[in-house]
């Protein structure tokens, strides 16, 4: 469905004068309707998507029906990827100030989107972006799968980031700006929405899971799946057992939750 702007036909008439007669007045005569400077109905093309004002571009790749994984969604992947569009040309909290942290004030020109793997708990976007000045940089869009106690539970592990990375820059995922994205519902006669917390966080490539494997060694999932030697799991330790002694909080007595974190946390 597109959005047309079209202009009103108009037709301009030029209207003269016969000569007069030396024996009779005779009555004004109408020359025939001219069709110069006749104005062509112009159609023009202003988004892919009704209702998106003009603004940065947003591009979109691999974001079929499909990209939001396996488990229970409580709205498609169209419904999330036209919500995200149109908060950004609308109004956006913490997509655009992000980056413009991140890069300058320059204004964003582009955003390009693409799916990653979330969890239980969450979906994960990576968002690319371009400014005036053609510089790039990307981070990651978290949203929460639904409204309620999942949104509630994501906003939590936000304000705990933010304190982790307080007390520990260097050894803890940076966390940026956060915000509420409204997604309509798109079904026919339905009324109201969904409203889903959501933050960016720092890009730092591809990152898989971490269990343990054979023998204390530990072992990386995913598509990139492989077991790390002694030397490398003791490594991996050393450095998680660091980061759990930094994000300790001595005057609130407050610290990390050991037993309610999982491979997805390291």
């Amino acid at each position: 469905m597109l959005i047309a702007q079209s202009f009103t036909k108009c037709i301009l008439e030029k209207k003269s004068m016969t000569k007069r007669s030396t024996n009779k007045r005779k009555p004004a005569t109408k020359k025939p309707t001219s069709q110069r400077g006749v104005k062509k109905k112009s159609t023009v093309n202003r988004s892919k998507r009704p209702g998106i004002a003009r603004g940065p571009r947003v591009r979109w790749r691999g974001f079929g029906s499909d990209a939001l994984g396996g488990g229970v969604h409580h709205f498609s992947a169209e419904s999330l990827a036209r919500a995200i569009e149109l908060m950004i040309q609308q109004r956006d909290p913490f997509i655009g100030p992000s980056f413009r942290a991140l890069l300058d004030e320059s204004p964003i020109e582009q955003f390009t989107m693409s799916p990653l793997q979330g969890d239980d708990t969450c979906y994960r976007i990576r968002v690319r972006a371009a400014n005036a000045k053609r510089r790039e940089a990307s981070a990651v869009l978290v949203v929460a799968r639904r409204e309620g106690d999942l949104s509630k539970q994501l906003e939590a592990e936000y304000g705990n980031m933010q304190q982790c990375q307080r007390l520990a820059p260097h050894h803890v995922l940076n966390v940026y700006r956060s915000g509420v994205i409204y997604i309509a519902n798109m079904r026919e006669g339905s009324k109201g929405g969904r409203k889903v917390f959501a933050h960016m966080q720092a890009w730092k490539g591809v990152m898989s899971p971490l269990t343990v494997g054979g023998e204390g060694q530990l072992k990386i999932l995913g598509d990139n799946a492989r077991l790390l030697s002694k030397q490398q799991s003791e490594g991996v330790r050393a450095r998680i057992f660091e980061t759990i002694l930094r994000v300790y909080d001595a005057p609130s007595g407050t610290g990390l939750a050991i037993r309610k974190t999982d491979s997805d946390c390291w």
